[in-house]
């Protein structure tokens, strides 16, 4: 996988993507692939991810991937549906609590949105830097971050340098695709 303007400044079809990213993305997978032999046509396909807003409301609340979906190669569903439905759980307690049906759920919806843009930008920066990844993979600083972040560790992570690092490098390279 590549991103998209890369895929159509560099590649004429999926079949080129495949060559371009073993050739530049991954010595090791072109090690492993050079005695391949193909046997179908390779095939691209388009951007799966959603949001639907709101996703919060008087009285109501959606969790996981019924308000949000990133990406099917990271596998953050199951992960982050979980984490969600136990911050709404407390949401919704506070709600019956407090007799109050919108504070506790914009709380929630505050909370989720900024672990799931974390989980973005993370995505985002790797498909962006592919090779820049690997290298943060590398730095003793991030590399426990960036593991818990690829593991799910989204939500809760104020004060990590990694999301920081991922989101001012994305803003960056929108600003120089805006000028050029």
């Amino acid at each position: 996988m590549i991103p998209k303007d890369l895929y159509y400044k560099e590649c004429k079809n999926p079949d080129d993507a495949i060559e371009w990213g073993m050739q530049n993305i991954s010595p090791e997978i072109r090690r492993r692939f050079q005695n391949a032999e193909r046997i179908g046509d390779s095939q691209s396909m388009a951007d799966f991810s959603y949001r639907i807003e709101p996703f919060v409301g008087d009285g109501w609340l959606c969790i996981g991937d019924a308000h949000r979906f990133l990406d099917p190669i990271f596998s953050y569903g199951v992960s982050f549906a979980m984490k969600e439905g136990i911050r709404a759980a407390d949401a919704i307690k506070q709600a019956i609590d407090g007799n109050d049906w919108k504070t506790p759920f914009y709380a929630y919806r505050d909370w989720s949105n900024g672990g799931q843009q974390i989980a973005a930008d993370l995505i985002r920066y790797f498909w962006i830097y592919p090779i820049f990844f690997g290298y943060q993979m590398q730095n003793p600083d991030l590399r426990d971050e960036v593991i818990r972040l690829l593991g799910g560790c989204c939500f809760d992570c104020e004060g990590w340098k990694a999301p920081t690092i991922f989101r001012n490098a994305i803003e960056e390279y929108d600003r120089k695709q805006m000028a050029g």
